[in-house]
């Protein structure tokens, strides 16, 4: 524990411009569970901490797409949000944690499926996707989970203001495991993900705050999808906000996270919810 506390310190305060200050860990069985899920983990920590500072901080957790599944650890970093977060200048106005899990590449232990945040019902489909999700929750998602867990129990962490986002395929993991543990989150981003409207109702009466981005001319994942929890989540008395760009594609997390000053995060960052300390 002490050593690495030490070593994320020293991660955190390298300043040449290819050092990111996010700190990669090879992650064990004796460190998570399952230990079949994530391999690669990378947390940020606020600008300026130290282990004797007694503040509490918010905790962004970001999904990655389909496109940066491994063990490394390193190619979700690449993404947009977790770079944006790793700049001086958003590492100083959103002081915070930050958990990017790694999806692992390759098929999953039943060997039918490749590993996906989310148990789809047939993944060997091209897209663009039309599938429901299955009711188990995948090893990879449960790594995830559990890495979760691993922070909150190591780190100061504002348990009022955990958020939840992700693009593409972590856009999906997004709604689904919102769905799985609504309680846990004061806020979540879901970017051109792939939902399925079952899932809409435990989000909504947990009165998670929600602001979902999709392009009308995504050729990934349907935009459809996207209107339809919408629909859904406003039937069960939800505030959803939904962004939907006009002429997008599938690369939408720049215009995301970069517009209006960054809006989204800084929406974002204004939620908080009630919870018993």
């Amino acid at each position: 524990m002490k050593f690495f506390v030490i070593l994320l310190l020293l991660m955190v305060v390298k300043t040449s411009a290819e050092d990111s200050p996010y700190f990669r860990e090879e992650v064990g069985e004796e460190r998570m569970v399952p230990p079949t899920a994530n391999r690669g983990c990378g947390l940020m920590v606020p600008l300026g901490w130290t282990v004797e500072d007694k503040a509490r901080y918010p905790l962004v957790i970001y999904m990655h797409g389909g496109g940066s599944k491994g063990t490394d650890g390193a190619k979700p970093l690449k993404e947009e949000l977790p770079r944006l977060l790793a700049t001086p200048e958003l590492r100083e106005k959103f002081r915070c944690f930050v958990l990017v899990p790694q999806c692992q590449d390759g098929d999953d232990a039943s060997g039918e499926r490749p590993n996906n945040w989310v148990k789809w019902d047939n993944q060997r489909l091209k897209p663009p996707f039309w599938l429901k999700s299955d009711e188990e929750a995948s090893d990879q998602l449960l790594g995830a989970m559990a890495a979760l867990e691993d922070v909150l129990a190591r780190y100061p962490v504002d348990v009022a203001r955990i958020y939840l986002t992700g693009v593409s395929m972590g856009g999906s993991a997004s709604w689904n495991w919102a769905s799985r543990d609504p309680d846990r989150f004061a806020g979540m981003v879901p970017v051109c993900g792939l939902s399925d409207v079952r899932r809409a109702k435990p989000v909504a009466i947990a009165k998670v705050p929600v602001w979902t981005f999709h392009g009308d001319q995504d050729d990934q994942v349907p935009v459809q999808r996207t209107r339809d929890m919408v629909v859904a989540l406003k039937k069960e008395g939800s505030g959803v906000k939904y962004t939907e760009y006009a002429g997008g594609g599938h690369g939408i997390a720049k215009r995301v996270w970069g517009e209006d000053d960054h809006a989204a995060l800084r929406w974002l960052f204004e939620q908080r919810k009630v919870v018993d300390r």
